[in-house]
């Protein structure tokens, strides 16, 4: 009887022994809680406890993060820590013009060429019939390079002497140049040949020198060889560059140490033209 009443008192000390023990782990609980969290937030935000200010100084305090918030974007850097990726403003258009100038879009010949090459920023163009080029809009402001004539055979010689602004450097940015029209000009050749009349023929024969007046200067051209002649020059006005034609005078014929006057014809060269002379009357 005694042993009955035993086992139940210890059985009953056990369990006030066991509500106990869950008290105090709640207790605990509780304030390992309420020492990290507070409910100051709104709900479903998540508000870490800044630590206490110091008392030397002032410390600033992070704002606090929030669940509904994502954060901040972020990139592997090369040495494997993370950064923040700051936004970059567009970068500006390639090409262009210089300030104060206008975009160039069109190239003009002058003298007006067919089949002239230039180079823009990589690539080629080829005047038409009017010697015009119409650049592509991602060659604007591009580098260009006058390459010239290079069909063969070809009926004329072309050489480059200079942009119309003076600068005479095949090669330059087109963002320097003044535009729209940027205007090249050339120096243009025509293959002729010099003959003599029939009647002059039978009194000096062929084997003879022709003098001719340019305007510019003199020039002598043998008779019966073909030889390449100045035809047409871009020359620079207050207005750009202009097509001039050059022109020829026959003005005397030099034969075995005899000189005749001639007839003052005057020639402009063409493409395989034949120039003939005769003697003064």
């Amino acid at each position: 009887m005694s042993r009955g009443i035993d086992d139940r008192d210890e059985r009953s000390q056990l369990g006030r022994w066991a509500v106990g023990a869950t008290a105090v782990a709640a207790a605990l609980v509780f304030a390992l809680v309420a020492g990290v969290l507070t409910g100051s937030g709104s709900p479903g935000e998540l508000v870490v406890r800044s630590p206490a200010p110091s008392t030397s100084g002032t410390t600033s305090q992070a704002p606090p993060l929030s669940l509904d918030q994502p954060p901040p974007a972020r990139t592997g850097s090369p040495s494997g820590q993370e950064t923040e990726v700051a936004s970059k403003p567009p970068l500006a258009p390639v090409g262009g013009a210089s300030p104060g100038r206008a975009v160039v879009t069109t190239l003009q010949v002058v003298p007006a060429l067919r089949d002239v090459i230039v180079v823009v920023g990589g690539a080629r163009y080829s005047t038409d019939a009017l010697g015009r080029v119409e650049l592509a809009a991602e060659h604007h402001g591009q580098v260009a390079e006058v390459i010239g004539l290079t069909a063969q055979p070809s009926l004329a010689r072309a050489e480059f002497t200079g942009w119309a602004d003076g600068v005479t450097d095949p090669v330059r940015p087109l963002a320097s140049v003044d535009g729209p029209v940027a205007t090249l000009g050339f120096e243009v050749r025509h293959r002729v040949l010099v003959d003599v009349s029939e009647e002059l023929a039978r009194d000096v024969g062929r084997s003879a020198t022709v003098r001719l007046d340019t305007g510019r200067g003199e020039i002598e051209l043998r008779v019966g060889t073909a030889t390449w002649v100045l035809a047409m020059v871009a020359e620079r006005t207050e207005q750009g560059l202009v097509a001039r034609p050059v022109s020829y005078t026959a003005t005397s014929l030099e034969s075995g140490g005899v000189d005749v006057v001639l007839a003052p014809t005057t020639f402009i060269a063409s493409p395989e033209a034949t120039w003939t002379v005769d003697a003064a009357t």
